[in-house]
Formats: C-alpha cells, sequence, structure tokens
C-alpha cells in the first residue's frame, strides 16, 4: 500500500466511484494514486512527476481486475474536496517544518512505488499538510506518515 486514506480534506464521508482500467497497462492496488488517462479515457496507476497537469480521480481502494490481454476495473475513493492521504517521501533527510503548504509532485522510484516527492514544487499537486498524527516534526530517518492533501476529480487545494 503506497498510501493511506485519512478521510475527505473538509470532512465528510469520501465517495466511492469505479473507472475503467485499460488492457496490458501497470497493475492499481489498493493504495495507489489514479489519474485519468486523457486519451482514452481510462484509468491509470498514476505515473512518475504526476502533476497539476493530470486529473486525478482518486486513491484506489480494490485491486485493479485488468490483464495483459482483457480490459477490467478498479474502485477509488475520493470527495469534491480532496481527499486526505498519508505516504511516505522519497527522501526524509529534505523533510523541514518549512514544507508545510508546499504543493509538490509524486515520485515514482521504482516499479509500483509511489511516494511524496517532497522537493519537486514544479506543478506541485500534493498539498504537504502536517507531521503524522502525534508528532510536532517530520521523521526525517524514515520519512513516513507524511499527511499531504491531494485533488479529486479536477479540484484544487488552496
Amino acid at each position: 500500500m503506497n498510501f493511506r486514506l485519512l478521510g475527505a480534506v473538509a470532512g465528510g464521508s469520501v465517495i466511492e466511484s469505479i473507472c475503467d482500467v485499460d488492457a496490458n497497462t501497470q497493475a492499481i492496488e489498493v493504495g495507489d494514486f489514479i489519474v485519468n488517462d486523457s486519451t482514452a479515457g481510462y484509468g491509470l496507476f498514476a505515473p512518475d512527476g504526476s502533476s497539476s497537469s493530470n486529473v486525478w480521480l482518486g486513491l484506489c481502494s480494490t485491486e485493479s481486475t485488468h490483464t495483459t490481454t482483457a480490459d477490467g476495473i478498479a474502485y477509488y475513493q475520493w470527495h469534491p474536496t480532496g481527499i486526505k492521504v498519508e505516504g511516505t517521501v522519497t527522501t526524509a533527510a529534505n523533510l523541514a517544518l518549512a514544507l508545510i503548504g508546499t504543493k509538490v509532485t509524486l515520485d515514482v522510484p521504482s516499479a509500483a512505488v509511489q511516494k511524496i516527492d517532497e522537493n519537486d514544487t514544479s506543478s506541485g499537486v500534493l498539498f504537504i499538510a502536517r507531521p503524522p498524527a502525534g508528532y510536532t516534526d517530520f521523521d526525517t530517518t524514515d520519512g513516513l506518515g507524511v499527511v499531504v492533501y491531494a485533488p479529486c476529480h479536477q479540484t484544487h487545494i488552496a
């Protein structure tokens, strides 16, 4: 699991929707961000560098059912105000409280691993909100538990 859903940014219940997934594309698993393939309309595993230029659908809640030869589906969770998720940054040593309020991109440093790219602010979309619950600072050793706000269906986090 790459990210853990914490809820909607503005409170309330998240919405579960379904998207088609094209055959022979990367698997989408629970906790993966899904973006829209703008050319074919399918949901895709959000690739490295996903930013404000992508249409973010939400966070996968069931493993995609597609295969190498057949299209499938995936369920995902979203909210009009965006979703609050917890994840890991690429380089924990870069973390600092000064990053709170910064919009950054998604990093995929290896196959099927999505992380928060804490130092890429070009067209940033993931809003760094706070350290893990119960902590007053970020863990610069492992970078776990960083809370970000993510857009869904083209919502934009201010």
